[in-house]
């Protein structure tokens, strides 16, 4: 099938072509995925790289101190334990 050639309209020699909208400079929202965890008075701001992640502390961290055991949550090279009643005990990942 031959493909179609382009015919301008006679007055396309008097429009003027309309300018493409200019990229936004605003940058983009960070997305990164955070939870604040409060214990007794006190709260821990934890970042995780994937949702799964995230939503996998949350199940653990609310679950595990709702029955009265620790929960541990590593992230961001950090090693953070959840004990009820007590707080948080934050180690290096690497220990």
């Amino acid at each position: 099938m031959a493909k179609a050639k382009k015919i301008d309209p006679p007055w396309a020699a008097e429009t003027v072509p309309v300018p493409k909208a200019a990229k936004s400079t605003r940058k983009s929202k960070d997305k990164a995925l955070q939870m604040t965890v409060h214990m007794n008075g006190e709260h821990v701001e934890l970042s995780f790289a994937t949702r799964r992640e995230l939503e996998v502390a949350k199940i653990t961290v609310s679950t595990r101190c709702a029955r009265g055991a620790v929960a541990t949550i590593t992230t961001a090279g950090k090693e953070y334990m959840f004990v009820p009643q007590l707080g948080y005990i934050t180690t290096s990942a690497a220990d």
